[in-house]
Parts: C-alpha cells; structure tokens; sequence
C-alpha cells in the first residue's frame, strides 16, 4: 500500500473508532452498570451530537461522511468549468498590471505522503480555527444541544469547538476542493520584466488562493489552541481535576485534526486513484484558450536529475 493511502486509510479508522467509543461509553452509561462511574458521557453526544444537525448521532454521521463524497463528486463533474472560472478570476486581478503569460506544466499525479498529509491536515485545521473564532464570538451554541445545569463555561466553549469543528470540517471543503483542482492540473502564469532589474516570476495559480488560506488558518489555529489551553486546561488546574470525564472532550480536541481527515478519506482516495483522468478534462478546457503545455528548461533538468538519482 502507498504510503499516502496509509494515511487515508489510519484517518478513517481513527474517526470511526473516535464515534465507536462514544457510542459504547454511552451505551455504558445507559446499562449502569455496578462499578462503572456514572455520566461517561454527556447524552446529548449520542441523542444530538451536532444539534444544526437533525437527528441522532447515527443519522448526523451519515451527513458528515456523506457530505463530503458529494462535494467531491460534482466539484470533479464541473472541474473544467471550475478551474476556468477560478483562471478567470486570478487573470482579472492584473487588470491594471503587467499581465502574466499561461502555461500547463505536464507533471505526474503522485504524490508525496507529506504532502496529502498536509493537505488533510489543513483542512480540518481550516475548521478548528473557524468554529474557535464563532465560539469566542459568541454564536458556538447552535453546535452543542445543551449547556447543562452548572456547566463551566471553559467546558461549555471546548464542546462548542468540538461539535463545530465536525460540521465545518466536511464543509470547508468546498474552499478547498477547487484549489487541489487548480493545483493538480499544473496551470501557472509566469511574468517577465524586461529592462527591469526584477527576477521573473512563474508561480501557480493555485498559491495566489492557497497563500490566503494558509495564513488566516495558521493564525487561527494559533489563537484556538491558545485558548484550548489557557481556558481550557486552566480550569482543570485551578478548579477541577484532571481525573474529571470531562477533561476527555478537550484532550481530543488536541490530536481532532488529525482524526478528523476521516470524514473525507474515501473520496479523497478515490480523488487520487482518477487525478489522471480529471487533469486530462481539465487541460483539453484549457487548451480552448490558447494556454499550451511549457517546458521550464530548469525544473525539467531538476526533475531529470531526481529521477536519475
């Protein structure tokens, strides 16, 4: 198995085991069973978990793992038509500078296991420090059922950003999505200054909208941990302890992003084994405006060299 298909594949067992142990401590805490602490876990991660989301957590799991297989499928239905419209808009931002020249550079469709890793990783990362900044917002009730009589408001605020964090992870990837499609289809616009003491420039596309990205999420993921930590934690250290059940909701919270890449593990495997095919739609769509495949002499005697080496 590929290296990064081991990493597709550990992701989706780590989510559905994440669900399983809810399920069971629930089920625990249902048959009281003599010697077994009471309140494992709060009901409503069972009989709600996502509250926006109708139903149970059985009937909230399937739109989760569903949701994502969806945006994936029509995203590579109207790819060609997506990435000309993402082209488009890059094109229009140098309306009143030295517009680029287009070109396709003809790579491969592998990829490293770093690589997909990251780009999972970010993803749910993209939703940690979203839903965190709704929480301090203020607007992070419409994730959890119900606050509870006496519940810490640390507590509170961690369960809002793990509920959320589930339902913005499968929807971030309609932000995301586009741009591994622009990514992967290799189109980038190189700028030449003659006469001018500057270096030209060939970038992709793709980095124009991922440069956004990655700063805003990089902030506030920072910022989410941060709070994660100081309020969070905090209360553990001053006013509780860490033998409280409770304690498990924001322990997971630390390693979420990493388990929940689960949520779009099988499309975006299924996503890697047709790269091939969706990057030959995509670049007979780009062909119809003149933008022809290149060669930059230099990456291609890097790439040469790699391969001998």
């Amino acid at each position: 198995m590929e290296k990064k298909n081991l990493f597709i594949l550990i992701s989706f067992v780590l989510s559905v085991c994440l669900f399983t142990v809810i399920i069971i401590l629930y089920l625990i805490d249902q048959m009281n069973i003599p010697g077994f602490p009471g309140s494992l876990i709060p009901m409503e991660y069972v009989n709600f978990f996502i509250h926006v989301l109708p139903g149970t957590i059985f009937t909230d799991l399937l739109l989760l793992y569903f949701f994502p297989i969806v945006v994936f499928a029509i995203y590579i239905l109207i790819a060609p038509i997506l990435v000309q419209i993402l082209y488009k808009i890059y094109d229009f931002t140098f309306i009143f500078r030295n517009r680029p020249q287009y070109g396709i550079i003809q790579g491969g469709t592998k990829i490293k296991a770093t690589s997909i890793i990251y780009r999972a990783v970010l993803v749910s990362l993209f939703a940690f420090g979203t839903t965190t900044l709704m929480v301090q917002l203020g607007v992070g009730d419409i994730f959890r059922a119900t606050a509870g009589p006496g519940a810490p408001a640390p507590l509170i605020s961690a369960e809002n950003i793990f509920f959320g964090t589930f339902f913005f992870t499968p929807i971030s990837l309609l932000l995301f999505v586009p741009i591994w499609l622009l990514e992967d289809c290799g189109l980038v616009g190189y700028r030449s200054f003659k006469d001018q003491r500057k270096i030209p420039v060939i970038q992709g596309l793709f980095k124009w909208y991922m440069n956004v990205i990655e700063v805003y999420t990089g902030l506030s993921t920072i910022y989410g941990y941060f709070i994660l930590i100081i309020n969070t934690f905090g209360y553990f250290v001053v006013s509780s302890s860490f033998t409280d059940p409770a304690i498990l909701t924001p322990i997971i919270l630390l390693i979420l992003p990493l388990i929940i890449t689960g949520l779009f593990a099988i499309p975006l495997y299924f996503y890697e084994k047709n790269l091939g095919k969706i990057k030959k739609r995509i670049q007979l769509r780009l062909f119809k405006y003149n933008i022809p495949i290149i060669d930059v002499p230099a990456y291609e005697q890097m790439m040469n060299r790699e391969n001998k080496e």
